[in-house]
């Protein structure tokens, strides 16, 4: 949460900023909640899913973008989100 305020403090209003960030695949999504819960910070998993969104959106950012990328191997998100 601290690095979604850092953002709203920082950015001025209609600043614009893109986060790229893991996702859990369609398929295997269990597989990959079990390696971040290993390998990563126990709140790695908040940014899956609508995650990124929902943070960037509680501290005053609109979404103009949020494109998944899937594969059997990697799974991304990238979110384009502006300032109100």
């Amino acid at each position: 949460a601290h690095t979604y305020t850092e953002l709203a403090r920082v950015v001025r209003p209609g600043g614009r900023v893109i986060v790229a960030d893991w996702d859990a695949p369609e398929r295997g999504r269990r597989s990959v909640e079990l390696v971040i819960r290993m390998v990563e910070k126990p709140h790695a998993l908040e940014v899956l899913g609508d995650g990124i969104v929902d943070a960037l959106c509680d501290v005053g950012f609109s979404i103009l973008a949020h494109d998944r990328a899937q594969s059997r191997t990697l799974s991304f998100q990238l979110v384009e989100a502006v300032r109100k």
